[in-house]
């Protein structure tokens, strides 16, 4: 990946939140819901952010003790893992929203720390559950409960 490249969450399909220092992620379409700590919550606040992978990759390396290529290394890997999930997909912004990137949802630590490379875990336990939701039998302009007729 190019250092000017950016990203974005995959929406109206993907919702998440942080919580804790977690990233809890739901595809809505498949039903699989995926999580990611520590660092990994870190990184997918920057993309939230919509931030190019240079300056990702600048403020992990600044942030925690490890080679730079280690954490270069594991950065790619995990967002090459959230493409793959289609999760998040290339953004065609090249500017930060008003003239600076906003303040990740995970504060920074008050000192360095160790760098893990992040991992992405991945559950599909509740794959029926969430897929029979009746949120996904409405049009999104009507909105919910107001069912869909071309679905009655």
């Amino acid at each position: 990946m190019r250092a000017d490249d950016s990203f974005r969450i995959n929406t109206p399909n993907i919702i998440n939140e942080i919580i804790d220092g977690e990233a809890v992620i739901v595809n809505l379409e498949t039903g699989i819901y995926y999580s990611i700590d520590k660092i990994g919550a870190l990184i997918w606040s920057f993309i939230e952010n919509e931030m190019p992978m240079g300056q990702i990759i600048d403020t992990i390396a600044d942030r925690c003790d490890g080679s730079r290529e280690a954490v270069e290394n594991g950065v790619n890997q995990l967002v090459a893992q959230l493409c793959e999930e289609k999760l998040i997909v290339h953004s065609d912004s090249r500017e930060p929203r008003n003239g600076a990137y906003p303040q990740p949802a995970v504060s920074p630590p008050a000192h360095r720390f160790p760098f893990e490379k992040p991992v992405l875990h991945k559950y599909n336990d509740m794959e029926g559950l969430l897929l029979l939701d009746p949120i996904h039998e409405v049009d999104g302009g009507m909105g919910w409960p107001t069912p869909n007729p071309d679905k009655a």
